[in-house]
Protein backbone atom coordinates (compact mmCIF):
# COMPACT_ATOMS: atom_id res chain seq x y z
CA UNK A 1 0.00 0.00 0.00
CA UNK A 2 1.35 3.41 -0.94
CA UNK A 3 1.35 6.23 1.61
CA UNK A 4 0.13 8.96 -0.73
CA UNK A 5 -3.33 7.51 -1.32
CA UNK A 6 -5.94 10.23 -1.58
CA UNK A 7 -8.83 8.54 -3.34
CA UNK A 8 -12.39 8.50 -2.17
CA UNK A 9 -13.89 5.31 -3.49
CA UNK A 10 -16.64 3.85 -1.37
CA UNK A 11 -16.79 0.10 -1.50
CA UNK A 12 -20.33 -0.77 -0.50
CA UNK A 13 -19.34 -4.37 0.19
CA UNK A 14 -16.88 -3.31 2.88
CA UNK A 15 -19.38 -2.01 5.44
CA UNK A 16 -18.14 1.09 7.25
CA UNK A 17 -16.31 3.60 5.08
CA UNK A 18 -13.72 5.67 6.96
CA UNK A 19 -11.85 8.70 5.70
CA UNK A 20 -8.52 9.01 7.47
CA UNK A 21 -6.72 12.35 7.30
CA UNK A 22 -3.15 12.18 8.55
CA UNK A 23 0.42 12.78 7.43
CA UNK A 24 1.69 10.07 9.77
CA UNK A 25 2.67 6.95 7.86
CA UNK A 26 2.61 4.83 11.03
CA UNK A 27 -1.02 5.73 11.74
CA UNK A 28 -1.97 4.83 8.17
CA UNK A 29 -0.15 1.51 8.39
CA UNK A 30 -1.78 0.67 11.74
CA UNK A 31 -5.23 1.54 10.42
CA UNK A 32 -4.66 -0.59 7.33
CA UNK A 33 -3.65 -3.44 9.62
CA UNK A 34 -6.79 -2.88 11.69
CA UNK A 35 -8.94 -3.01 8.57
CA UNK A 36 -7.35 -6.27 7.48
CA UNK A 37 -8.02 -7.79 10.92
CA UNK A 38 -11.70 -6.83 10.89
CA UNK A 39 -12.82 -9.09 8.01
CA UNK A 40 -13.92 -6.37 5.60
CA UNK A 41 -15.90 -4.46 8.22
CA UNK A 42 -14.12 -1.27 7.14
CA UNK A 43 -12.97 0.34 3.95
CA UNK A 44 -10.51 3.23 4.12
CA UNK A 45 -9.87 6.34 2.12
CA UNK A 46 -6.67 8.08 3.03
CA UNK A 47 -5.58 11.67 2.63
CA UNK A 48 -2.72 13.77 3.99
CA UNK A 49 -4.62 17.06 4.12
CA UNK A 50 -8.04 18.65 3.95
CA UNK A 51 -7.91 20.28 0.53
CA UNK A 52 -10.52 21.70 -1.81
CA UNK A 53 -10.37 18.61 -3.98
CA UNK A 54 -10.83 16.35 -0.95
CA UNK A 55 -13.87 18.38 0.11
CA UNK A 56 -15.40 17.85 -3.36
CA UNK A 57 -14.73 14.12 -3.12
CA UNK A 58 -16.33 14.00 0.33
CA UNK A 59 -19.41 15.83 -0.98
CA UNK A 60 -19.74 13.25 -3.78
CA UNK A 61 -19.05 10.25 -1.58
CA UNK A 62 -19.71 10.96 2.10
CA UNK A 63 -17.80 8.62 4.41
CA UNK A 64 -19.50 7.03 7.41
CA UNK A 65 -16.92 8.63 9.71
CA UNK A 66 -13.79 10.76 9.48
CA UNK A 67 -10.65 10.18 11.55
CA UNK A 68 -8.73 13.46 11.70
CA UNK A 69 -5.17 13.41 13.03
CA UNK A 70 -4.29 16.50 15.07
CA UNK A 71 -0.52 16.60 15.44
CA UNK A 72 0.61 20.11 16.36
CA UNK A 73 -2.17 22.11 17.92
CA UNK A 74 -5.90 22.08 18.09
CA UNK A 75 -6.35 25.14 15.84
CA UNK A 76 -5.74 23.08 12.67
CA UNK A 77 -8.32 20.54 13.79
CA UNK A 78 -10.82 23.29 14.66
CA UNK A 79 -10.24 24.89 11.23
CA UNK A 80 -10.90 21.54 9.55
CA UNK A 81 -14.01 20.92 11.65
CA UNK A 82 -15.26 24.35 10.57
CA UNK A 83 -14.56 23.51 6.91
CA UNK A 84 -16.59 20.31 7.21
CA UNK A 85 -19.43 22.15 8.93
CA UNK A 86 -19.41 25.00 6.37
CA UNK A 87 -19.71 22.46 3.55
CA UNK A 88 -22.63 20.70 5.27
CA UNK A 89 -20.65 17.50 5.81
CA UNK A 90 -22.40 15.62 8.60
CA UNK A 91 -20.13 12.59 8.89
CA UNK A 92 -18.91 12.34 12.48
CA UNK A 93 -15.29 13.46 12.94
CA UNK A 94 -13.15 11.64 15.47
CA UNK A 95 -9.98 13.49 16.44
CA UNK A 96 -6.79 11.50 16.96
CA UNK A 97 -4.39 13.63 18.96
CA UNK A 98 -1.12 13.51 20.78
CA UNK A 99 -1.85 16.76 22.60
CA UNK A 100 -2.99 14.82 25.65
CA UNK A 101 -4.68 17.84 27.18
CA UNK A 102 -8.16 17.59 28.62
CA UNK A 103 -8.73 21.25 27.72
CA UNK A 104 -7.85 20.52 24.07
CA UNK A 105 -10.25 17.57 24.03
CA UNK A 106 -13.07 19.67 25.48
CA UNK A 107 -12.51 22.52 23.03
CA UNK A 108 -12.40 20.14 20.05
CA UNK A 109 -15.62 18.47 21.18
CA UNK A 110 -17.22 21.91 21.54
CA UNK A 111 -16.04 22.72 18.00
CA UNK A 112 -17.99 19.74 16.68
CA UNK A 113 -15.76 16.68 17.01
CA UNK A 114 -17.75 13.51 17.68
CA UNK A 115 -14.99 12.04 19.82
CA UNK A 116 -11.38 12.52 20.84
CA UNK A 117 -8.85 9.72 21.14
CA UNK A 118 -5.15 9.76 21.99
CA UNK A 119 -2.90 8.89 19.05
CA UNK A 120 -1.26 6.20 21.16
CA UNK A 121 -4.36 4.07 20.77
CA UNK A 122 -3.19 3.30 17.22
CA UNK A 123 0.39 2.61 18.17
CA UNK A 124 0.04 0.02 20.88
CA UNK A 125 -1.63 -2.34 18.40
CA UNK A 126 -2.90 -4.69 21.07
CA UNK A 127 -6.49 -3.55 21.29
CA UNK A 128 -8.56 -1.87 18.61
CA UNK A 129 -11.70 -1.86 20.79
CA UNK A 130 -11.48 1.81 21.88
CA UNK A 131 -11.19 2.99 18.28
CA UNK A 132 -13.94 0.68 17.03
CA UNK A 133 -16.14 1.74 19.93
CA UNK A 134 -15.54 5.45 19.21
CA UNK A 135 -16.38 4.98 15.53
CA UNK A 136 -19.54 3.01 16.33
CA UNK A 137 -20.71 5.51 18.98
CA UNK A 138 -20.08 8.46 16.68
CA UNK A 139 -21.98 6.85 13.81
CA UNK A 140 -24.89 5.88 16.09
CA UNK A 141 -25.14 9.43 17.47
CA UNK A 142 -25.09 10.90 13.96
CA UNK A 143 -27.74 8.44 12.78
CA UNK A 144 -29.92 9.37 15.79
CA UNK A 145 -29.43 13.06 15.11
CA UNK A 146 -30.39 12.67 11.44
CA UNK A 147 -33.45 10.57 12.36
CA UNK A 148 -34.54 13.19 14.89
CA UNK A 149 -34.14 15.88 12.22
CA UNK A 150 -36.25 13.85 9.74
CA UNK A 151 -38.99 13.36 12.34
CA UNK A 152 -39.00 17.07 13.18
CA UNK A 153 -39.38 17.97 9.50
CA UNK A 154 -42.22 15.44 9.12
CA UNK A 155 -43.94 16.90 12.19
CA UNK A 156 -43.59 20.45 10.85
CA UNK A 157 -45.06 19.41 7.49
CA UNK A 158 -47.95 17.64 9.21
CA UNK A 159 -48.65 20.69 11.37
CA UNK A 160 -48.59 22.92 8.28
CA UNK A 161 -51.06 20.65 6.45
CA UNK A 162 -53.33 20.64 9.49
CA UNK A 163 -53.12 24.44 9.80
CA UNK A 164 -54.00 24.91 6.12
CA UNK A 165 -56.88 22.45 6.43
CA UNK A 166 -58.30 24.28 9.46
CA UNK A 167 -57.83 27.73 7.87
CA UNK A 168 -59.67 26.69 4.71
CA UNK A 169 -62.46 24.71 6.28
CA UNK A 170 -65.94 26.23 6.47
CA UNK A 171 -67.07 27.49 9.82
CA UNK A 172 -69.66 25.17 11.29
Amino acid sequence: CRFNISVMEKNMEKGIHLLVITRDKKIMENLLSLVQQRDNTFSLSLSKTVSGSLMKKIMNNVPDAILLDCVKDKSDAVDNLNKFHDQGITAPVIILSGLGSEAAAVSLMQAGAADYLPRGILFDGSDSAPLISAITRAMDREKSKQEKKRKLIALELSEERYRVLIEHSPVL
